[in-house]
Protein backbone atom coordinates (compact mmCIF):
# COMPACT_ATOMS: atom_id res chain seq x y z
CA UNK A 1 0.00 0.00 0.00
CA UNK A 2 0.91 3.52 -0.50
CA UNK A 3 0.09 6.64 1.56
CA UNK A 4 -1.75 8.62 -1.03
CA UNK A 5 -2.37 12.61 -0.39
CA UNK A 6 -6.49 13.91 0.20
CA UNK A 7 -7.35 14.35 -3.30
CA UNK A 8 -8.64 18.18 -2.63
CA UNK A 9 -5.09 19.20 -1.45
CA UNK A 10 -3.58 16.39 -3.91
CA UNK A 11 -5.49 18.63 -6.61
CA UNK A 12 -4.56 22.36 -5.45
CA UNK A 13 -0.92 21.44 -5.32
CA UNK A 14 -1.79 20.15 -8.88
CA UNK A 15 -3.16 23.41 -10.36
CA UNK A 16 0.05 25.77 -8.35
CA UNK A 17 2.34 23.26 -10.18
CA UNK A 18 0.14 23.24 -13.81
CA UNK A 19 0.36 27.19 -13.58
CA UNK A 20 4.17 27.34 -12.39
CA UNK A 21 5.43 24.87 -15.63
CA UNK A 22 3.41 27.01 -17.72
CA UNK A 23 5.09 30.70 -16.06
CA UNK A 24 8.60 28.93 -16.20
CA UNK A 25 8.18 27.32 -19.42
CA UNK A 26 5.48 28.01 -21.53
CA UNK A 27 5.18 24.75 -23.23
CA UNK A 28 1.42 23.34 -22.61
CA UNK A 29 2.21 19.85 -23.33
CA UNK A 30 4.80 19.77 -20.79
CA UNK A 31 2.44 21.52 -17.59
CA UNK A 32 0.27 19.15 -18.42
CA UNK A 33 2.08 16.76 -18.19
CA UNK A 34 3.15 17.50 -15.20
CA UNK A 35 0.24 18.19 -13.59
CA UNK A 36 -1.16 14.95 -14.84
CA UNK A 37 0.97 12.61 -13.61
CA UNK A 38 1.63 14.37 -9.95
CA UNK A 39 -2.16 14.25 -9.46
CA UNK A 40 -1.75 10.35 -10.24
CA UNK A 41 1.15 9.98 -8.30
CA UNK A 42 -0.16 11.76 -5.24
CA UNK A 43 -3.90 10.16 -5.09
CA UNK A 44 -3.34 6.99 -6.60
CA UNK A 45 -1.23 3.78 -6.38
CA UNK A 46 1.07 2.55 -8.79
CA UNK A 47 -1.17 0.03 -10.59
CA UNK A 48 -4.08 2.35 -10.50
CA UNK A 49 -1.80 4.91 -12.10
CA UNK A 50 -1.04 2.56 -14.80
CA UNK A 51 -4.85 1.33 -15.17
CA UNK A 52 -6.08 5.06 -15.59
CA UNK A 53 -3.66 6.05 -17.84
CA UNK A 54 -4.47 2.67 -20.35
CA UNK A 55 -8.03 3.72 -20.06
CA UNK A 56 -7.42 7.34 -20.48
CA UNK A 57 -5.51 6.59 -23.24
CA UNK A 58 -7.90 4.17 -24.95
CA UNK A 59 -11.50 4.03 -23.94
CA UNK A 60 -14.50 4.66 -26.60
CA UNK A 61 -14.92 8.79 -25.29
CA UNK A 62 -11.07 9.57 -25.94
CA UNK A 63 -11.11 7.50 -29.32
CA UNK A 64 -14.14 9.35 -30.39
CA UNK A 65 -12.96 13.06 -29.12
CA UNK A 66 -9.68 12.36 -31.36
CA UNK A 67 -11.25 11.40 -34.40
CA UNK A 68 -13.62 14.64 -33.98
CA UNK A 69 -10.89 16.53 -33.23
CA UNK A 70 -8.94 15.21 -35.90
CA UNK A 71 -12.08 15.38 -38.46
CA UNK A 72 -12.67 19.25 -36.91
CA UNK A 73 -9.07 20.69 -37.49
CA UNK A 74 -8.73 18.65 -41.27
CA UNK A 75 -12.10 20.10 -42.59
CA UNK A 76 -10.54 23.27 -41.26
CA UNK A 77 -7.44 23.05 -42.72
CA UNK A 78 -9.03 22.05 -45.76
CA UNK A 79 -11.33 25.02 -46.06
CA UNK A 80 -8.18 27.40 -45.16
CA UNK A 81 -5.85 25.55 -48.19
CA UNK A 82 -9.01 25.99 -49.96
CA UNK A 83 -9.43 29.85 -49.61
CA UNK A 84 -12.95 29.20 -48.39
CA UNK A 85 -12.17 30.71 -44.85
CA UNK A 86 -10.81 33.85 -46.17
CA UNK A 87 -14.20 34.19 -48.26
CA UNK A 88 -16.16 33.75 -45.10
CA UNK A 89 -13.97 36.01 -43.50
CA UNK A 90 -13.69 38.65 -46.32
CA UNK A 91 -17.46 38.83 -46.01
CA UNK A 92 -18.09 39.34 -42.22
CA UNK A 93 -14.91 42.03 -42.52
CA UNK A 94 -16.69 43.74 -45.58
CA UNK A 95 -19.63 44.62 -42.77
CA UNK A 96 -17.32 45.87 -40.17
CA UNK A 97 -14.08 44.63 -38.57
CA UNK A 98 -14.65 44.76 -35.42
CA UNK A 99 -17.42 43.24 -35.78
CA UNK A 100 -15.94 40.53 -37.32
CA UNK A 101 -13.29 40.11 -34.75
CA UNK A 102 -16.06 39.01 -32.46
CA UNK A 103 -18.30 37.49 -34.79
CA UNK A 104 -16.34 35.03 -36.61
CA UNK A 105 -15.47 32.75 -33.11
CA UNK A 106 -19.12 33.34 -32.10
CA UNK A 107 -20.10 31.66 -35.65
CA UNK A 108 -17.59 28.71 -34.94
CA UNK A 109 -19.12 28.60 -31.65
CA UNK A 110 -22.31 27.20 -33.08
CA UNK A 111 -20.72 24.30 -33.86
CA UNK A 112 -18.77 22.81 -30.66
CA UNK A 113 -16.59 21.00 -32.51
CA UNK A 114 -13.73 19.95 -30.17
CA UNK A 115 -11.26 22.03 -31.07
CA UNK A 116 -12.64 24.80 -32.86
CA UNK A 117 -11.49 27.49 -31.67
CA UNK A 118 -8.65 26.87 -33.70
CA UNK A 119 -10.71 26.78 -36.66
CA UNK A 120 -11.78 30.53 -35.56
CA UNK A 121 -7.81 31.29 -35.32
CA UNK A 122 -6.95 29.81 -38.77
CA UNK A 123 -10.00 32.32 -40.04
CA UNK A 124 -9.39 35.52 -38.09
CA UNK A 125 -5.52 35.31 -38.36
CA UNK A 126 -4.90 37.61 -41.08
CA UNK A 127 -8.15 39.91 -39.60
CA UNK A 128 -6.06 40.56 -36.13
CA UNK A 129 -2.94 40.96 -37.32
CA UNK A 130 -2.87 43.05 -40.58
CA UNK A 131 -5.99 44.64 -40.60
CA UNK A 132 -6.25 45.32 -36.81
CA UNK A 133 -2.95 45.27 -35.81
CA UNK A 134 -3.82 43.62 -32.11
CA UNK A 135 -1.80 42.48 -29.49
CA UNK A 136 -1.28 38.53 -29.96
CA UNK A 137 -2.60 37.90 -26.31
CA UNK A 138 -5.60 40.13 -27.10
CA UNK A 139 -6.69 38.46 -30.12
CA UNK A 140 -6.13 35.29 -28.62
CA UNK A 141 -8.38 36.60 -26.07
CA UNK A 142 -11.41 37.43 -28.12
CA UNK A 143 -11.03 34.60 -30.46
CA UNK A 144 -11.00 31.71 -27.21
CA UNK A 145 -13.28 34.26 -25.31
CA UNK A 146 -16.29 34.25 -27.97
CA UNK A 147 -15.98 30.77 -29.57
CA UNK A 148 -17.63 29.53 -25.80
CA UNK A 149 -20.05 32.06 -25.07
CA UNK A 150 -22.99 30.00 -26.29
CA UNK A 151 -22.44 27.20 -23.97
CA UNK A 152 -24.99 28.09 -21.24
CA UNK A 153 -27.77 28.25 -24.00
CA UNK A 154 -26.48 25.97 -27.25
CA UNK A 155 -28.93 23.04 -27.00
CA UNK A 156 -25.84 21.29 -29.34
CA UNK A 157 -23.94 21.42 -26.08
CA UNK A 158 -23.42 18.66 -24.63
CA UNK A 159 -23.20 20.74 -20.87
CA UNK A 160 -26.82 21.42 -21.58
CA UNK A 161 -27.75 17.93 -22.70
CA UNK A 162 -26.14 15.92 -19.70
CA UNK A 163 -27.78 18.63 -17.15
CA UNK A 164 -30.89 17.89 -18.71
CA UNK A 165 -30.69 14.28 -18.62
CA UNK A 166 -29.18 14.12 -15.12
CA UNK A 167 -31.98 16.24 -13.75
CA UNK A 168 -34.58 15.05 -15.80
CA UNK A 169 -36.06 17.65 -17.10
CA UNK A 170 -36.06 19.29 -20.67
CA UNK A 171 -32.90 20.74 -22.58
CA UNK A 172 -35.39 23.95 -22.76
CA UNK A 173 -36.02 24.00 -18.93
CA UNK A 174 -32.50 23.92 -17.83
CA UNK A 175 -32.10 26.59 -20.66
CA UNK A 176 -34.18 28.83 -19.36
CA UNK A 177 -32.43 28.31 -15.78
CA UNK A 178 -29.12 28.90 -17.12
CA UNK A 179 -30.10 32.16 -20.33
CA UNK A 180 -28.09 34.95 -17.44
CA UNK A 181 -24.89 33.15 -17.61
CA UNK A 182 -24.73 33.59 -21.71
CA UNK A 183 -25.82 37.09 -21.48
CA UNK A 184 -23.59 37.90 -18.77
CA UNK A 185 -20.50 36.53 -20.83
CA UNK A 186 -21.00 38.06 -24.07
CA UNK A 187 -21.74 41.62 -22.24
CA UNK A 188 -18.73 41.59 -20.57
CA UNK A 189 -17.12 39.65 -24.04
CA UNK A 190 -18.23 42.86 -25.68
CA UNK A 191 -17.30 45.42 -23.28
CA UNK A 192 -13.90 44.04 -22.28
CA UNK A 193 -12.80 43.15 -26.37
CA UNK A 194 -14.08 46.81 -27.13
CA UNK A 195 -12.13 48.15 -24.50
CA UNK A 196 -8.77 46.69 -25.71
CA UNK A 197 -9.07 47.22 -29.01
CA UNK A 198 -9.68 50.81 -28.31
CA UNK A 199 -6.10 51.75 -30.31
CA UNK A 200 -6.62 49.07 -32.70
CA UNK A 201 -7.08 50.65 -36.77
CA UNK A 202 -9.11 49.73 -39.77
CA UNK A 203 -12.72 49.72 -38.18
CA UNK A 204 -14.89 49.87 -41.08
CA UNK A 205 -15.48 47.27 -43.52
CA UNK A 206 -13.73 47.02 -46.54
CA UNK A 207 -13.43 44.72 -49.50
CA UNK A 208 -15.14 41.53 -50.02
CA UNK A 209 -19.23 41.43 -49.90
CA UNK A 210 -21.49 39.42 -47.79
CA UNK A 211 -21.96 36.90 -50.19
CA UNK A 212 -18.86 35.79 -50.00
CA UNK A 213 -20.01 34.39 -47.05
CA UNK A 214 -23.36 33.46 -47.42
CA UNK A 215 -21.80 30.93 -50.24
CA UNK A 216 -20.13 29.02 -47.74
CA UNK A 217 -22.78 29.07 -44.72
CA UNK A 218 -24.03 25.58 -46.08
CA UNK A 219 -20.88 23.87 -44.54
CA UNK A 220 -22.70 25.56 -40.69
CA UNK A 221 -26.04 24.86 -41.89
CA UNK A 222 -25.01 21.14 -42.52
CA UNK A 223 -23.04 20.43 -39.19
CA UNK A 224 -26.24 21.65 -37.16
CA UNK A 225 -28.93 19.61 -39.10
CA UNK A 226 -26.85 16.62 -38.86
CA UNK A 227 -25.98 17.09 -35.34
CA UNK A 228 -29.36 19.08 -33.82
CA UNK A 229 -32.13 17.81 -36.09
CA UNK A 230 -31.24 14.60 -36.99
CA UNK A 231 -29.24 13.98 -33.48
CA UNK A 232 -26.36 12.38 -35.15
CA UNK A 233 -23.02 11.92 -32.85
CA UNK A 234 -20.30 14.92 -33.86
CA UNK A 235 -17.16 12.44 -35.04
CA UNK A 236 -20.55 11.10 -37.81
CA UNK A 237 -21.53 14.80 -38.63
CA UNK A 238 -18.08 15.52 -38.75
CA UNK A 239 -17.04 12.64 -41.49
CA UNK A 240 -20.25 13.52 -43.49
CA UNK A 241 -19.52 17.07 -43.33
CA UNK A 242 -15.81 16.41 -44.55
CA UNK A 243 -16.73 13.96 -47.54
CA UNK A 244 -18.81 17.16 -48.67
CA UNK A 245 -16.51 19.71 -48.12
CA UNK A 246 -13.87 17.24 -50.23
CA UNK A 247 -16.54 16.81 -52.70
CA UNK A 248 -17.67 20.25 -53.22
CA UNK A 249 -14.51 21.89 -52.79
CA UNK A 250 -12.11 19.58 -54.56
CA UNK A 251 -8.62 20.22 -52.78
CA UNK A 252 -5.33 18.99 -54.43
CA UNK A 253 -2.71 16.31 -53.07
CA UNK A 254 -0.50 19.75 -52.03
CA UNK A 255 -3.54 21.09 -49.94
CA UNK A 256 -4.88 17.59 -48.32
CA UNK A 257 -0.89 17.14 -47.24
CA UNK A 258 -0.91 20.47 -45.34
CA UNK A 259 -4.36 19.70 -43.86
CA UNK A 260 -2.92 16.30 -42.31
CA UNK A 261 0.31 18.18 -40.87
CA UNK A 262 -2.22 20.64 -39.48
CA UNK A 263 -4.49 18.17 -38.04
CA UNK A 264 -2.07 15.52 -36.89
CA UNK A 265 0.32 17.45 -35.04
CA UNK A 266 1.69 15.80 -32.47
CA UNK A 267 1.44 18.34 -29.33
CA UNK A 268 -1.91 18.73 -29.85
CA UNK A 269 -2.82 14.61 -29.96
CA UNK A 270 -0.38 14.59 -27.03
CA UNK A 271 -2.36 16.87 -24.95
CA UNK A 272 -5.64 15.63 -25.88
CA UNK A 273 -4.52 12.62 -24.41
CA UNK A 274 -3.18 14.06 -21.06
CA UNK A 275 -6.63 15.62 -20.67
CA UNK A 276 -8.29 12.30 -20.62
CA UNK A 277 -6.26 10.45 -18.62
CA UNK A 278 -6.20 13.62 -16.08
CA UNK A 279 -9.88 13.36 -16.39
CA UNK A 280 -9.87 9.54 -15.21
CA UNK A 281 -7.16 10.29 -12.45
CA UNK A 282 -9.63 12.96 -10.69
CA UNK A 283 -12.80 10.55 -10.96
CA UNK A 284 -10.79 7.66 -9.65
CA UNK A 285 -9.46 9.68 -6.47
CA UNK A 286 -12.76 10.91 -5.36
CA UNK A 287 -12.30 14.51 -5.59
CA UNK A 288 -15.60 15.46 -6.26
CA UNK A 289 -17.14 13.94 -3.54
CA UNK A 290 -13.91 14.85 -1.18
CA UNK A 291 -14.59 18.66 -2.15
CA UNK A 292 -18.10 18.46 -1.16
CA UNK A 293 -17.62 17.20 2.06
CA UNK A 294 -15.40 19.83 2.68
CA UNK A 295 -17.20 22.64 1.62
CA UNK A 296 -20.35 21.06 3.54
CA UNK A 297 -18.28 20.79 6.67
CA UNK A 298 -17.79 24.29 7.20
CA UNK A 299 -21.36 25.18 6.46
CA UNK A 300 -20.93 27.10 3.28
CA UNK A 301 -23.73 28.74 1.84
CA UNK A 302 -25.53 26.32 -0.88
CA UNK A 303 -25.35 29.16 -3.71
CA UNK A 304 -21.24 28.93 -3.02
CA UNK A 305 -21.28 24.95 -2.75
CA UNK A 306 -23.34 24.96 -6.23
CA UNK A 307 -20.67 27.46 -7.57
CA UNK A 308 -17.99 26.00 -6.30
CA UNK A 309 -17.75 22.31 -6.96
CA UNK A 310 -18.39 22.81 -10.91
CA UNK A 311 -15.76 25.21 -10.70
CA UNK A 312 -12.95 22.98 -9.24
CA UNK A 313 -13.91 20.43 -11.09
CA UNK A 314 -14.17 22.85 -14.43
CA UNK A 315 -10.64 23.31 -13.80
CA UNK A 316 -9.22 20.83 -12.86
CA UNK A 317 -10.53 18.56 -16.44
CA UNK A 318 -11.48 21.40 -18.46
CA UNK A 319 -14.21 19.69 -19.72
CA UNK A 320 -17.24 21.65 -21.34
CA UNK A 321 -19.44 18.52 -20.07
CA UNK A 322 -17.45 16.49 -17.44
CA UNK A 323 -18.34 19.33 -14.87
CA UNK A 324 -21.64 18.23 -15.22
CA UNK A 325 -21.12 14.32 -15.17
CA UNK A 326 -18.77 15.28 -12.09
CA UNK A 327 -20.67 17.68 -10.41
CA UNK A 328 -24.30 17.40 -10.38
CA UNK A 329 -24.92 13.98 -9.55
CA UNK A 330 -23.59 15.24 -6.20
CA UNK A 331 -25.27 18.39 -5.85
CA UNK A 332 -29.10 16.80 -6.76
CA UNK A 333 -29.81 17.37 -3.16
CA UNK A 334 -29.44 21.25 -3.24
CA UNK A 335 -30.83 21.68 -6.81
CA UNK A 336 -34.24 20.40 -6.05
CA UNK A 337 -36.37 21.84 -3.45
CA UNK A 338 -37.97 20.18 -0.75
CA UNK A 339 -41.29 21.12 -3.08
CA UNK A 340 -39.56 18.67 -5.80
CA UNK A 341 -39.13 21.71 -8.01
CA UNK A 342 -35.63 22.66 -9.46
CA UNK A 343 -34.27 25.86 -7.74
CA UNK A 344 -33.35 28.07 -10.63
CA UNK A 345 -30.62 29.84 -8.70
CA UNK A 346 -28.89 26.82 -7.23
CA UNK A 347 -28.73 25.48 -11.22
CA UNK A 348 -27.50 28.61 -12.76
CA UNK A 349 -24.80 29.43 -10.35
CA UNK A 350 -23.84 25.41 -10.51
CA UNK A 351 -23.75 25.93 -14.32
CA UNK A 352 -22.01 29.10 -14.29
CA UNK A 353 -19.32 27.65 -11.90
CA UNK A 354 -18.36 24.97 -14.64
CA UNK A 355 -18.44 27.03 -17.23
CA UNK A 356 -16.43 29.98 -15.81
CA UNK A 357 -13.98 26.46 -14.33
CA UNK A 358 -13.83 25.11 -17.75
CA UNK A 359 -12.67 28.57 -19.14
CA UNK A 360 -10.38 29.18 -16.56
CA UNK A 361 -8.86 25.77 -16.39
CA UNK A 362 -4.96 25.82 -17.53
CA UNK A 363 -5.61 21.91 -19.18
CA UNK A 364 -8.27 23.74 -21.66
CA UNK A 365 -7.85 22.44 -25.00
CA UNK A 366 -8.80 25.28 -27.11
CA UNK A 367 -7.10 28.13 -25.11
CA UNK A 368 -3.71 26.65 -26.21
CA UNK A 369 -4.98 25.66 -29.55
CA UNK A 370 -4.92 29.29 -30.03
CA UNK A 371 -2.40 30.38 -28.32
CA UNK A 372 0.12 28.06 -29.85
CA UNK A 373 -1.44 28.82 -33.38
CA UNK A 374 -1.39 32.70 -32.67
CA UNK A 375 1.75 32.42 -30.85
CA UNK A 376 0.87 34.40 -28.39
CA UNK A 377 1.47 34.44 -24.45
CA UNK A 378 -0.40 31.99 -22.39
CA UNK A 379 0.15 34.21 -19.19
CA UNK A 380 -1.21 37.23 -20.93
CA UNK A 381 -4.01 35.65 -22.55
CA UNK A 382 -5.04 33.91 -19.38
CA UNK A 383 -4.64 37.44 -17.91
CA UNK A 384 -7.76 38.57 -20.21
CA UNK A 385 -9.92 35.52 -19.39
CA UNK A 386 -9.32 36.12 -15.61
CA UNK A 387 -10.57 39.08 -15.70
CA UNK A 388 -13.52 38.47 -18.03
CA UNK A 389 -14.59 35.46 -15.72
CA UNK A 390 -14.51 37.35 -12.83
CA UNK A 391 -16.70 40.23 -14.01
CA UNK A 392 -18.99 37.69 -16.03
CA UNK A 393 -19.42 35.53 -12.30
CA UNK A 394 -20.39 38.99 -10.68
CA UNK A 395 -22.69 40.02 -13.13
CA UNK A 396 -24.29 36.20 -13.11
CA UNK A 397 -24.62 36.45 -9.08
CA UNK A 398 -26.19 40.35 -9.61
CA UNK A 399 -28.73 39.10 -12.20
CA UNK A 400 -29.44 35.86 -11.38
CA UNK A 401 -30.64 36.30 -8.00
CA UNK A 402 -32.90 39.53 -9.44
CA UNK A 403 -34.19 37.77 -11.68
Amino acid sequence: MVNTLHPVFAYVITVIVIIATLLLYRKIHISLMAGTFLYGFLTLEPLQILEDTVKGSTNIHTMRLLTAIIQALFIAAILKESGVLDDITRGLVSINMRFAAFAIPALIGLIPMPGGALVSAMMTYDLYFNDLKMDRSQASYINYWFRHIWVPIWPLYQAIILTAALLQTSVYQVISYTYPAAIAGISIGIIYGLYIQRRTRGIEGRGGSILDFLKHVWIFIEIIFLTIILKIDISISLFITLATVVAVYRPGRQEINKALKTALDPKLLLIIFLAMIFREFIVTSGAAHSMYQLLSDYNINKYLIAFLIPLSIGIATAGEFVFAAIAFPILLHLIYMPTGAIDPTTLLMGFTGGWIGVMLSPAHLCIFLTVEYFKADVVKTFKHVYISAIATVVLVVIGGFLL
